[in-house]
């Protein structure tokens, strides 16, 4: 499937093939859980479970905002290429639409779990990178600014996901 949607299909496959990567990652990633609230955990340990179940709450939103406005960016009018790699939004966004086809590939090559902590270190990763190469340059507009709120959403979310 992801082979023949890099190689290029119509724009409707495209949508299709986005869709079914969505509905992956957000089935295969987020761990299948019992009981909402156990019992037999210690007082830390229900904190520490609450914060998880928040994160998996969140997470399908993330997803979905990380695709959207990824495809929102990339819709003519915008910067250029090099301008726009040194936008931190639009580079969380790709980050961490990346990291999703990185951990489907490996997941389904080596039949492995991939943690929620990896797309929030690709964000991480990424933006670091930006810095060190001090070539951030944001943009006063709101997709760049939703993007580094979606960034920092990722970072907490997979700082929580690694507790």
């Amino acid at each position: 499937m992801i082979r023949s949607w890099l190689l290029g299909r119509p724009p409707d496959s495209q949508f299709k093939s986005v869709h079914k990567l969505m509905t992956w990652s957000v089935i295969n990633i987020l761990p299948h859980q019992g009981s909402i609230f156990p019992t037999w955990l210690p007082a830390r340990g229900v904190g520490v479970f609450l914060i998880r179940q928040c994160v998996l709450l969140v997470f399908p939103i993330l997803v979905g905002l990380s695709f959207a406005l990824l495809l929102l960016r990339l819709v003519r009018p915008r910067p250029g290429w090099p301008e726009l790699a040194r936008q931190p939004g639009a580079l969380a966004c790709l980050a961490a639409v990346a990291a999703l086809f990185l951990a489907f590939w490996v997941e389904e090559l080596f039949r492995t779990r991939i943690s929620l902590a990896f797309v929030g270190a690709a964000v991480g990763l990424a933006w670091v990178a930006l810095g060190v190469s001090r070539s951030w340059r944001s943009e006063d507009s709101w997709i760049d600014r939703t993007g580094r709120v979606l960034g920092v959403c990722w970072l907490l979310a997979g700082g929580l996901a690694a507790i």
